[in-house]
């Protein structure tokens, strides 16, 4: 009985490793059958890959990760005026920064240079890290763009030429104070950069202020020039230049509020100014900029009715009123651009020459 229980037993045993073992060989089977699949479409993929790279209208060139070229497609060829297989096994010579897109000149046999932009991004090739350079041909939008540059930049010389030749008028109509504007519009550039206002910003403040007085056209020459104490009626009628001059400018379609900033430069911190009484930051700060600058150079230089002041009288007077009358962080600027010696007025005359006042 022993024995036929051993035997039992036995082939129990033996059946159910069989079992284990048919199973374990259908596991293997199943597994082989799978990496088979995933290899195949791994391989399917990567043909689909290559394929795709290769017909590409753009560019493509992709490189080890010691950047050297290992694959060129036909269309990155034509860019280069070479043969694939002259690119290959080789670093292509620009600078590779993944993820990002920079401009290229490549530099061919025959013809002009092409402006390219190459973007460069991560993938695998023949199973090791690699980078894909996309390059695409912009040379016609490239000079498309620069010849918009080049009409732009003439028409702000052109712009600047007719302010130029608007603020000579007004000059001549006012010969006490020929070159007064000149002579603000490069104190509040100054005074703008130190304040970190942007290039752009800083050339709108710079031709509003060449302009800032041009509605004294509207104004009769002798009041201008009258050496005595004007009356109030005749203050009222200079006040009104403000006014006159945002009226003349505003239907011009400069790229800087120009017009407003002329209107604003004669307002006030406590509201005391005009043309519209306007109280601090109601004011662009063009505007609160330029108001300094224009009480700081005209405290300074001949008038009509009195002689120069100075250049201490003319800081002590907006020190004095920061706050109150002048922008605080505009008289700060202008008061430190003085005493570190970086700025000094010019004497601006007439005709356009400058001096050191």
């Amino acid at each position: 009985m022993r024995l036929a229980a051993s035997m039992c037993g036995k082939w129990e045993a033996e059946n159910e490793l069989s079992r284990i073992h048919a199973h374990l060989e259908g596991l293997v089977s199943e597994r082989t059958s799978a990496l088979a699949e995933a290899n195949r479409l791994l391989r399917a993929g990567e043909e689909n890959f290559r394929s795709i790279i290769t017909n590409n209208a753009d560019g493509i060139i992709i490189f080890d990760k010691n950047q050297v070229v290992r694959f060129v497609n036909p269309a990155a060829g034509l860019l280069f005026e070479k043969k694939p297989a002259e690119l290959m096994d080789a670093p292509l010579g620009y600078p590779l920064i993944e993820g990002e897109t920079t401009e290229i000149d490549i530099f061919r046999k025959a013809g002009s240079p092409v402006v390219a932009e190459m973007h460069l991004v991560g993938t695998r090739w023949e199973g090791e890290t690699a980078y894909l350079a996309s390059l695409r041909d912009i040379t016609e939008h490239s000079r498309v763009k620069e010849d918009l540059k080049q009409s732009l930049n003439n028409l702000q010389e052109a712009m600047r030429g007719t302010i130029r030749a608007m603020a000579a008028m007004v000059e001549t109509r006012d010969p006490y104070t020929a070159g007064h504007q000149l002579r603000v519009a490069h104190l509040p550039r100054a005074m703008a950069q130190e304040m970190g206002f942007p290039p752009d910003r800083v050339e709108g403040i710079y031709l509003a202020a060449t302009i800032h007085d041009i509605g004294k056209i509207s104004i009769a020459a002798e009041i201008l020039s009258r050496p005595g104490q004007l009356s109030h009626a005749e203050y009222n009628l200079i006040q009104h230049h403000a006014q006159e001059g945002c009226d003349m400018l505003k239907d011009v379609k400069f790229s800087w509020p120009i017009a407003k900033i002329v209107l604003q430069h004669h307002e006030r911190t406590d509201g005391s100014g005009y043309p519209q009484g306007l109280l601090g930051e109601e004011t662009l700060m063009e505007a609160r900029i330029l108001g300094v600058a224009d009480v700081v150079e005209a405290i300074a230089s001949h008038r009509p009715y009195r002689a120069a002041l100075g250049i201490d009288v003319a800081l002590e007077e907006i020190s004095r009123n920061s706050g109150v009358l002048y922008d605080p962080q505009a008289v700060d600027v202008c008061l430190k651009l003085f005493k570190e010696n970086r700025f000094e007025l010019l004497d601006i005359d007439r005709f356009g020459n400058a001096h050191i006042s």
